[in-house]
């Protein structure tokens, strides 16, 4: 099973020597792209000395400038964390996610934090869930480690898939209605964020922290297609309402 949809994104990483060793795991256990997020001082040749035979992959990474940007066309994305966090978003132990992500038919954004910090909160907003991986002292790992943990549960994960023609069919069945569902939600979180903003609704507000509210109220909900095509359909004429009432000018 190809592993190609699945992307590693290391968000403000500190050291270029850990990019490297992200290049080298996704170029031995056959990953996709890795994209870095406001990388501090990142120094190609020092990735590439801790990449043997990765090259290509530091040659053909991306840059985003937001967490946002980075994951954008993701239909999972899971965010690594070793904190108990005040939050909402699921958590999957590393096999789970691993399993999911290996399997899941659609693009999958594995995010890693900065070595010192981790992921903020903030970062989170834009994971379906977090997963972290279990330690008996130190709550957390070297970041160079969580990264190879992680593609080899990958690569352990799509090895292991060889379960009956039929079950891999209800599996795929399953996984298509989860996209459609993320999607709608999306589309959703998109839409009453745009509605929110034209009602004067975020103004004074941080837009940030409303969409997080939103998305993670909207993953709780886990509405049906019908459900979310409903709600969609409603958004739809309160925008239309709105707009009827307050009409564009004219150029």
């Amino acid at each position: 099973m190809s592993l190609s949809h699945v992307r590693f994104v290391l968000v403000r990483p500190r050291s270029s020597g850990n990019v490297g060793l992200a290049a080298r795991t996704i170029s031995r256990f056959g990953l996709g792209q890795l994209v870095l997020v406001k990388p501090s001082a990142f120094d190609p040749d020092q990735a590439r000395w801790m990449a043997p035979g990765a090259h290509t992959i530091i040659d053909e990474m991306t840059f985003s400038p937001t967490v946002e940007e980075a994951v954008k066309g993701s239909g999972l994305v899971i965010g690594t964390s070793a904190k108990n966090r005040q939050i909402t978003v699921p958590r999957w132990p590393l096999p789970d996610a691993a399993q999911t992500g290996a399997t899941f038919p659609k693009s999958v954004s594995f995010v890693f934090g900065p070595e010192d910090t981790g992921l903020s909160n903030a970062d989170l907003e834009w994971c379906h869930a977090v997963t972290h991986i279990p330690t008996l002292h130190e709550s957390s790992l070297n970041l160079g480690q969580a990264i190879t943990l992680c593609g080899a549960a990958l690569f352990q994960s799509a090895e292991n898939h060889s379960e009956a023609p039929m079950l891999r069919t209800q599996q795929a069945n399953d996984a298509a209605n989860a996209v459609e569902s993320i999607d709608l939600r999306e589309l959703a979180l998109q839409r009453t964020m745009t509605l929110l903003q034209d009602c004067q609704y975020l103004q004074g507000k941080n837009a940030l922290t409303v969409q997080g509210t939103l998305y993670r109220a909207l993953q709780r909900m886990d509405p049906s297609s019908k459900e979310a095509s409903i709600f969609l359909g409603m958004l739809a004429a309160v925008q239309y309402r709105i707009s009827k009432a307050n009409p564009q000018p004219l150029d």
